[in-house]
């Protein structure tokens, strides 16, 4: 007589492949909204961050009644080369963002690249970093061997042209601004944006690009030239050969009223206004390029009053040379 029917227990093959799609339907819904989730809070320390940099300036603004230049250097144009004095904005606000030890240990009278200065100027600082720049980006550069990156360079120029002492922005060579020379506003003009680290870049101690940017460019991606700029030997600036190697022999003093003596009491072109910025051809040495960041639809910029604002990647390409230069004379413009 056989015995009693065993009944077996489990799914079939149907049952488990439904399974497994409904699991996979939910986890596709579910992934963007994480990745949302992460990118937000990303976003909120990065512009946090840029927050900070803001405080920073204007301590030292309230210190010295201006604000640090882009690059301290005896001469312009920036090559973008690890030689000369070259020493940054960034490197100026150091004590004002909690990095006193930091400040202290770099000397002020040696050059950004002299190797005196290499063990500071290799700290990646997180103040200095978008949360969001972690597509295979690294935080030290590899040409300087050990020289700190950062994701926020101040506005040189607003069009592409080399780092000079002439230039329209708010941060280039030797410019310690004071405010009334910000002739367009402090709320109306930006002071520093967000960058893609770049590991060919020479670090946050350094004047260069690696520190300053123009408003010559798309915003996204990578900050490239928006318009092609004819190769007219006439507008390339040709490499100094004064700075090929090393530091400069001679001397030029960081405190800024010393700076400011050297300088005329008020620069015309930083009190009147202007017509636009023409832009120019320059040298490979002495391109600069724009900002950039890894957020979708734009970048975050801090304004010269200390607001934080998202500029989206479509305003207008006049609109964003014109909120970069300090006294273009345009009017203020909501974005």
């Amino acid at each position: 007589m056989p015995g009693p029917a065993v009944r077996r227990c489990g799914f079939t093959l149907i049952e488990l492949l439904v399974t497994t799609a409904i699991i996979a339907i939910l986890v596709s819904l579910l992934l963007p909204a994480v990745m949302a989730v992460r990118e937000t809070s990303r976003r909120s320390q990065c512009r946090n961050n840029l927050r900070q940099i803001g405080v920073a300036i204007a301590s030292y603004h309230d210190t010295f009644a201006m604000l640090p230049a882009g690059c301290v250097n005896p001469r312009g144009p920036i090559a973008k080369r690890p030689a000369g004095f070259h020493h940054s904005w960034t490197w100026a606000i150091l004590p004002h963002l909690d990095q006193t030890a930091a400040a202290r240990q770099l000397d002020q009278n040696l050059g950004a690249y002299d190797p005196a200065n290499r063990p500071v100027a290799g700290l990646a600082l997180p103040v200095l970093f978008c949360p969001s720049d972690m597509s295979g980006k690294t935080s030290i550069d590899r040409v300087m061997r050990g020289a700190g990156l950062t994701n926020f360079a101040g506005v040189h120029h607003p069009v592409e042209a080399p780092i000079d002492t002439n230039n329209h922005g708010s941060f280039y060579v030797n410019s310690f601004l004071r405010s009334e020379e910000i002739a367009d506003g402090m709320s109306s003009t930006i002071g520093v944006g967000e960058i893609i680290r770049d590991p060919t870049d020479l670090g946050w101690v350094s004047g260069t690009r690696a520190t300053l940017r123009n408003a010559g460019s798309s915003l996204n991606p990578k900050g490239t030239p928006r318009r092609p700029y004819a190769n007219d030997p006439a507008t390339i600036v040709e490499p100094d050969p004064t700075i090929e190697s090393g530091t400069l022999v001679e001397t030029f003093p960081l405190e800024p009223t010393e700076v400011e003596e050297e300088k005329k009491p008020v620069e015309d072109e930083g009190m009147l206004l202007r017509p636009p910025a023409p832009a120019m051809a320059v040298n490979a040495d002495y391109s600069v390029g724009g900002f950039a960041s890894e957020h979708s639809g734009g970048a975050q910029f801090l304004m010269l009053d200390g607001a934080c604002r998202f500029i989206s990647q479509s305003l207008s390409p006049g609109m964003l040379e014109q909120l970069a230069d300090r006294a273009d004379g345009g009017a203020s413009v909501e974005f």
